[in-house]
């Protein structure tokens, strides 16, 4: 009777102490959950890019396609400009990534951009020439030009700044911009 007292309080202890293990599991698991989300939150409101990229015009000119950008600096602070990047949409070569519908964006390392400040030439600016003008209070006109013709395929347009980076999408036509039917923007939370 007295070894059956002891396994009793033995195995009684043992729940107990799995069942103490568990609960500091779940909160162990809880926490870090609201750790992560804290984090998520701190970084977007410290690094986070309050800048947006629209598409105001194209226009064909002579081999050259030029499409005038408009970029919003949604933050109270500057943001510096850092490089400007074109992508074209184009069909998979792996048919693998065709029938997972999976897009392949080429770059376009011969496009070219500027700010345009008070100024409405199609000419290639130099950086000498508009450095003063890639820090962004508010809203700045940027000129992009890249060669090819006017197509109905989707560009990317990737702007860096020092506060990260800004994807903008869109196919450009000849028949001009329109206001958006649907927007769309995704945050990544990854490490």
């Amino acid at each position: 009777m007295d070894d059956t007292i002891k396994i009793l309080i033995s195995t009684i202890i043992s729940v107990i102490s799995l069942i103490i293990s568990l609960l500091s599991l779940k909160i162990h698991v809880k926490t870090q959950k609201i750790q992560k989300l804290s984090y998520y939150l701190n970084r977007d409101e410290q690094f986070g890019s309050n800048v947006v990229v629209k598409l105001v015009s194209t226009q064909q000119v002579d081999d050259k396609v030029s499409i005038k950008l408009v970029i919003y600096n949604l933050d109270s602070k500057p943001v510096l400009i850092q490089s400007l990047s074109v992508y074209k949409k184009e069909k998979s070569q792996s048919l693998f990534k065709r029938l997972l519908n999976i897009e392949d964006y080429v770059n376009i390392p011969s496009s070219y951009w500027w700010p345009k400040y008070k100024s409405e030439s199609v000419e290639t600016k130099s950086f000498s020439d508009e450095y003063e003008n890639i820090l962004i209070k508010d809203l700045m006109d940027f000129q992009v030009v890249f060669p090819g013709q006017i197509d109905d395929v989707v560009y990317h347009f990737v702007l860096k700044t020092n506060k990260g980076c800004v994807t903008h999408s869109t196919p450009i036509r000849i028949n001009g911009c329109y206001f958006s039917h649907a927007y769309y923007q995704k945050r990544s939370y990854e490490l």
